[in-house]
């Protein structure tokens, strides 16, 4: 509109149609616009226009441009034939009620910035506030002149870099718009400001820092005004959209075919328009090659039917070197396929149950990661390599599309025959079926009533996790497939996020979404390949993969969903007394220091502990303090060493409780979720090297037993009904009984089939005493070697955990080793095993690589050395309790059980059920769990039963 006011006013009434209708403004608009298509060559071209309609701006702000005057009589019928003439050339035209067309220029140029360098056309300076390293602005002169606009020109225009043209907005107000901003401030004191403190928030949260009293004062006065006219000056690059990028394609060359525009042109006697586009040598006007990531014949070869066609596209991703913008590398024939009718649909689910069909792969796109109350809108499918199909769900891809664009190309069909269809080929199947992330994808699926059914399942991410857990690249489809194929994957962040401005998948036009589906679900195809010949290279890893890790996923998706009941009103509680005693604690610190401080500031407390009480000489502390460029260092590890300071052992409690308070007490009742009144907690699969499983959100690994506010979280964790119970089953010293059995020393079996403490009667056996004979403190040294042996403990470890001499502790070490000495042949087989082939094996055959053995560095050669002990029989352990878990879960089920497996924490297994099965419950645990394995010691395991977790435990 700007530009065809502009236009308007410069032309005035000098131009006019034969009907006399004043043309004036739209050869104006026009002639500029044809002479940008000329010069600049775009790939792409759109016109943005306001509405009549209030915005959201003007819902905050009611006066919002209303120092404006009425529309002149004259440009209404041009407004209207600009409109019309724009439709005749094909330019693509948008608008959306409660944004101006400076939301939508704005955001399409952020949604399509990473195909190439996007340009917003425009004269109003507003729209500098957008321009980044591909964004640009083309600023409109007098007469037909412009000006290309970077970030170099924006900080000489405004004084500051297009971040922060906002704040200077906010500051000076626009007259124009009737943004009030701060009365008096001026473009150069706003300049000087923002420079000075980045932001309008900033600025007002440092205002006693402004020297200049005028300037503080008028500041104050207008606080509202400049927050409010931040409000109002901000462009929204985040508006909603559902635009194909296909749709923008538009070049200068392709008007000059126009025959009808020809002669509505000549009609209106606009012959220099007429002259400029139909005179101009085709060959030189031809549009430029195209700069996007994606292939040019995508959108021919997404909707052909594969029912009657064979799509031999090969898509060259990447394989002209002389395409800079080009990211991809050649990957083969496409054959991404958009399935658009029933019939096509009924081919697809034939494939799924058909005898011929050995694996295929399955991927879903979704509308968040939220696993309990995010759906799916699409399904893509793969049975071949480079052949994929994608099946959208959602109304917005069904029904034509909404916001800025309809799609044409709409399937004819509905998300129930897609979900019912899909569901009864899953449980009709017996090909196996493969996902990247399958978990994922179960829950997904689960949400819109889709079930796997009986048929075997593969996810690659697991398998690439079994047959390496330290794989350098991880585990994502992105990293294996660029590791494996050398295809650099259509990124995620093309698709939704900042670079695009697109909220979510459903923000992402069709075309787009359904090449990124199809590759994902083709790319996980053929990486199953690959990792299903690495498996059945060996034979204990195929057994631990599909009769370990593949059962585990399935019942791991059972208990999140299942999830946790959490009081909230007990945490509530909680919550005071845990506050109450923080600062209990602070004015503890306080008096002792003598002053108070910020406690959280590291360089603080650094300054306070070592330049004030210089506790490291309170306590005789003979070693150099750690520092950093900050100050110095005050990290856990650190304060350890001056733990005896009961300063320091106050802010070791501090620390700890404000832990407690800050990860569960305050978050777990923000984690319920509305829709289940549950805490539904993710367990990863593949967060540890040693086959161990981690959670997170919250991360039930870390929530402290020792201490009595630890426990009193556990506390919340409770039974469903009042009717329930919460039970706890816990493998009694695991991994001390796996080194028993891995080692077979016959002094440590015969320990532990004695039913003694275990401890204990290794005390005596390493002293010679009699078990009554033993003393507490001999036992803590014999539970802290039992343990350390475990972790590599060394005699200065042992020394300092039990305050004891290093000879002491060496000499109690050599005797432990005397007294085990097939513990000692164990350990030393298993250092050399791991230096001569560079990995370790749990029993069951699990690998975990130990490439640092090698290591010139002394310090990573010890490490690599304490995992080859630690990794055997800490993934012997996981592994046990793994097999244990799924042991319990068929004694439930089968007994047609309502009582559910909620969690998992280390050696623990916790159920939550009905009092009334409890006993049988009880029974079907231990002797699943303790019968899990046969071992050559009892793998004995505790049950506890109560209203919460800590009661149970």
């Amino acid at each position: 509109m700007s530009l065809l006011f502009r236009s308007f006013y410069a032309m005035g009434t000098r131009l006019s149609a034969p009907d006399g209708t004043p043309i004036g403004a739209v050869f104006g608009f026009l002639k500029i616009i044809l002479k940008i298509l000329k010069e600049e060559k775009p790939t792409h071209f759109a016109v943005c226009w306001d509405l009549k309609e209030k915005t959201f701006r003007h819902e905050v702000f009611p006066l919002y441009k209303s120092n404006r005057g009425a529309t002149p009589p004259d440009i209404i019928p041009q407004i209207a034939l600009i409109k019309d003439l724009l439709l005749e050339m094909k330019v693509p035209c948008f608008s959306m009620p409660g944004y101006e067309a400076d939301d939508l220029a704005c955001a399409l140029a952020k949604y399509f910035e990473h195909y190439g360098k996007s340009y917003l056309i425009t004269l109003d300076k507003d729209y500098m506030q957008a321009v980044n390293d591909n964004i640009f602005m083309i600023s409109l002169k007098k007469g037909d002149d412009y000006d290309i606009i970077d970030k170099e020109k924006v900080i000489d225009f405004f004084g500051v870099p297009p971040a922060q043209v906002v704040d200077i907005l906010a500051l000076t107000g626009d007259t124009s718009d009737f943004i009030p901003g701060v009365k008096g401030i001026g473009d150069k004191t706003a300049a000087k400001l923002i420079n000075q403190f980045g932001s309008v928030e900033n600025l007002y949260a440092n205002l006693d820092e402004i020297l200049n009293k005028r300037a503080r004062a008028l500041l104050e006065e207008n606080k509202e005004n400049a927050f409010l006219s931040k409000f109002l000056a901000t462009i929204k690059m985040d508006v909603p959209m559902n635009v194909s990028e296909s749709i923008l394609r538009y070049s200068f060359y392709s008007l000059q075919n126009n025959i009808s525009l020809k002669e509505k042109l000549t009609a209106l006697k606009m012959f220099q328009i007429v002259k400029m586009i139909y005179t101009a040598p085709p060959t030189q006007d031809a549009p430029a090659k195209k700069s996007v990531s994606y292939s040019d014949d995508f959108v021919d070869v997404l909707f052909v039917d594969p029912a009657i066609a064979k799509i031999e596209s090969a898509t060259n991703h990447g394989s002209n070197p002389q395409n800079d913008n080009d990211k991809h590398t050649a990957w083969g024939k496409r054959h991404y396929v958009l399935v658009q009718t029933k019939d096509e649909l009924e081919k697809i689910f034939e494939k799924i149950t058909s005898p011929h069909t050995k694996y295929f792969a399955l991927d879903t796109e979704t509308t968040g990661l939220d696993v309990i109350e995010d759906m799916p809108i699409g399904v893509s499918l793969c049975f071949e390599e480079g052949a994929a199909y994608y099946l959208p769900t959602h109304p917005r891809f069904l029904e034509g599309g909404t916001l800025l664009h309809v799609d044409k190309l709409t399937p004819q069909y509905t998300a129930k025959d897609v979900y019912e269809g899909l569901n009864k080929a899953l449980q009709n199947r017996t090909a196996l079926l493969v996902a990247q992330n399958l978990k994922f994808d179960l829950h997904q699926l689960h949400n819109v009533g889709v079930g796997l059914g009986e048929g075997p399942i593969a996810c690659t991410m697991v398998a690439a996790w079994v047959c390496n857990p330290i794989e350098e690249v991880g585990f994502s489809l992105d990293a294996l497939t660029f590791k494996h194929f050398g295809l650099e994957k259509i990124p995620t962040s093309h698709l939704i996020g900042k670079e695009t401005g697109r909220q979510s998948m459903l923000d992402v036009p069709l075309t787009e979404l359904s090449e990124y589906a199809c590759e994902d679900v083709d790319a996980t195809f053929r990486l199953w390949s690959i990792y299903e010949k690495k498996l059945r290279d060996s034979s204990e890893l195929e057994k631990l993969y599909f009769s370990m890790e593949m059962p585990i996923l399935k019942l791991l998706a059972k208990m999140e969903r299942t999830g946790v009941h959490i009081d909230s009103r007990y945490l509530g509680e909680l919550t005071v007394e845990v506050q109450t005693r923080l600062m209990e604690i602070e004015t503890e610190i306080y008096d002792k220091v003598g002053f108070h401080f910020k406690i959280t500031s590291p360089k603080q407390l650094g300054d306070v502990l070592f330049d004030s009480l210089k506790v490291h000489e309170t306590i005789g502390y003979k070693g150099k303090l750690a520092r950093t460029t900050q100050g110095y260092k005050t990290d856990a590890k650190v304060l350890e060493e001056f733990s005896d300071h009961p300063v320091v052992s106050l802010i070791q409690q501090h620390r700890e409780i404000s832990k407690l308070l800050n990860t569960y007490i305050l978050v777990l009742p923000k984690l319920i979720k509305k829709s289940t009144g549950r805490v539904h907690t993710h367990f990863n699969q593949i967060g540890t090297a040693t086959g161990r499983l981690s959670s997170s959100d919250p991360n039930m690994q870390n929530i402290p037993v020792r201490t009595p506010l630890g426990k009193k979280v556990r506390a919340a964790f409770t039974a469903t009904f009042a009717s329930d119970n919460i039970i706890s089953a816990d493998y009694s010293q695991i991994e001390l009984r796996v080194l028993a059995h891995l080692s077979q020393d016959k002094n440590m079996i015969d320990a532990f089939c004695s039913g003694a403490d275990i401890h204990k009667q290794t005390a005596a056996q390493i002293l010679g005493k009699k078990l009554d004979e033993v003393t507490s403190e001999e036992r803590s040294k014999a539970k802290a070697i039992n343990f350390g042996i475990i972790y590599g403990m060394g005699a200065n470890r042992l020394a300092k955990e039990q305050k004891i001499s290093t000879s002491e502790a060496k000499h109690f070490i050599e005797k432990y080793f005397l007294n085990f000495s097939r513990v000692k042949e164990y350990l030393d087989n298993q250092r050399a095993f791991a230096h001569e082939t560079g990995v370790v094996k749990t029993y069951f055959g699990r690998i975990r690589p130990v490439p640092s053995m090698q290591s010139k560095n002394p310090l990573e050669a010890k490490m690599a050395e304490n995992m080859s002990i630690n990794a055997p029989i800490q993934g012997t352990a996981a592994d046990i309790m793994k097999f244990g878990m799924l042991a319990v879960q068929r004694e439930l089920e089968k007994n047609n059980l309502q009582t559910k497996i909620i969690l998992q924490v280390h050696d623990e297994l916790v159920l939550d059920g009905p009092q009334s099965e409890y006993p049988l419950v009880k029974e079907i645990v231990k002797q699943a769990m303790e019968n899990a394995v046969q071992f050559v010691v009892p793998m004995l395991t505790e049950v506890g039963v109560g209203r919460n977790w800590l009661e149970a435990k």
